[in-house]
């Protein structure tokens, strides 16, 4: 299925007064923040800011006529990224605002099996797989998403910004990992069953590869979303 070019096609995205993306990007409040103040787990006040916050995270967030993504929204407010000067959080930026959006549509649409977005070098949508891979481990039920290069380094370098902020959010939105290694990040936890031993429960599963030995590598899997770096190092 074709998308339509006039929806897609550059059009301003004009901002209203009062136009606010990051509301609570590192001001979180201290009845809320379990970091500083672990005495607030629990209380009324800590459960229904976070309830609201995770409301926001899976449905979206509307701000000066601007409805946010949930996955953008929680890029913005909880994912810090490194930067030129120290760990800071993103900034609001159109292209990515127009991504997410795209990608939340189509995966509400299903008569549309799936988007392609070519990217060029440097203009942030690197970041972009970041967010939807943070937002999908945490929101998405089984969430499965692959990332593939044609060269080891740029694989590498996707797996280092994503284990990056992995653990650099408030504890409240925290996974636990089953495995984590250069190929695959396995998020779950372990029950006892009837035999009296241990299981894994997966709740999330990101591979890692470079496909430039072997093409065929993720032929055949189901992913949510996929992330191919440098296509034009595939032979």
């Amino acid at each position: 299925m074709l998308l339509d070019k006039t929806e897609y096609s550059y059009k301003p995205i004009i901002k209203g007064r009062g136009f606010n993306p990051s509301p609570v990007a590192g001001k979180i409040p201290y009845f809320a923040d379990s970091r500083s103040n672990p005495a607030c787990i629990g209380t009324k006040d800590w459960e229904e800011w976070w309830l609201e916050q995770f409301y926001y995270m899976v449905n979206g967030y509307d701000t000066g006529g601007i409805h946010l993504p949930g996955s953008y929204y929680m890029f913005l407010n909880f994912i810090p990224i490194k930067g030129l000067h120290g760990t800071v959080y993103p900034y609001y930026v159109d292209m990515q605002y127009t991504l997410h959006r795209m990608r939340d549509e189509i995966k509400k649409d299903p008569t549309i099996s799936g988007i392609i977005i070519p990217k060029a070098r440097r203009v942030g949508a690197s970041i972009f797989g970041n967010a939807i891979g943070a937002h999908g481990m945490r929101f998405i039920e089984d969430y499965r998403m692959a990332v593939a290069g044609g060269l080891d380094r740029y694989v590498n370098g996707f797996r280092q910004k994503l284990y990056m902020s992995y653990n650099n959010v408030p504890p409240e939105l925290m996974l636990n990992y089953i495995r984590r290694n250069d190929n695959e990040l396995l998020n779950g936890y372990e029950i006892k069953n009837n035999r009296g031993s241990y299981e894994d429960v997966i709740t999330s599963l990101l591979i890692f590869q470079s496909l430039k030995d072997q093409a065929e590598k993720l032929e055949g899997e189901f992913f949510h979303d996929v992330i191919m770096e440098e296509t034009g190092q595939f032979e």
